[in-house]
């Protein structure tokens, strides 16, 4: 009988220190949840961070831009920068107008990227179109027939990833543009 007890006090033995080994494994676990939560937190707080402080680098790049070309701009709520050339006559786009614009695409630094006289006139409709978000914007506020300059930050134009050939990521765009063609539907 002495053995079965043995047998007996090793069988609760092994049980209870299972159960204390399993919830001490829960305890870990649940101790070990908030850290991650925090960490993941205290990353997209940096990513934040470090966005903002990009914009704002883009944003002192432009401001040398302008001031260094002496331009007179407005400035719109999302950081596009308009300069009329020649004054329009005609309508104004409306989204989901169909549009034609003449243009040219340089950098920042003065580099070209694009124009019309090599890749031929420029037709979409605004707000259906690949074409980056920050020149749809700015088309919305200028006449038919007006020759404009523009500025278009990179976080409106093609991102941190650049369009895969001639622009890089994270680079703002200057644009001359003529809107020749503005069609409501």
């Amino acid at each position: 009988m002495s053995k079965i007890k043995n047998h007996h006090s090793i069988g609760v033995t092994i049980v209870a220190l299972l159960i204390v080994f399993s919830s001490c494994q829960g305890q870990e676990k649940q101790n070990r949840a908030p850290i991650q939560t925090q960490s993941q937190s205290q990353i997209k707080e940096a990513l934040i961070d470090a966005n903002k402080q990009r914009m704002l680098e883009e944003v002192e790049n432009i401001n040398n831009y302008v001031d260094r070309h002496q331009l007179i701009m407005k400035t719109t709520p999302t950081g596009i920068r308009l300069m009329t050339i020649t004054e329009g006559t005609g309508p104004k786009p409306k989204l989901l107008s169909d549009v034609s614009l003449k243009y040219k695409i340089n950098l920042l630094d003065g580099s070209y990227v694009y124009s019309s006289d090599s890749s031929g006139v420029l037709s979409f409709i605004l707000g259906q179109s690949s074409e980056p978000s920050g020149l749809q914007e700015a088309l919305l506020s200028i006449h038919q027939g007006e020759k404009a300059l523009l500025i278009i930050p990179y976080y409106l134009a093609y991102g941190l990833t650049g369009d895969g050939d001639k622009i890089g990521g994270g680079e703002s765009l200057v644009y001359q543009i003529e809107l020749i063609k503005v069609r409501s539907n």
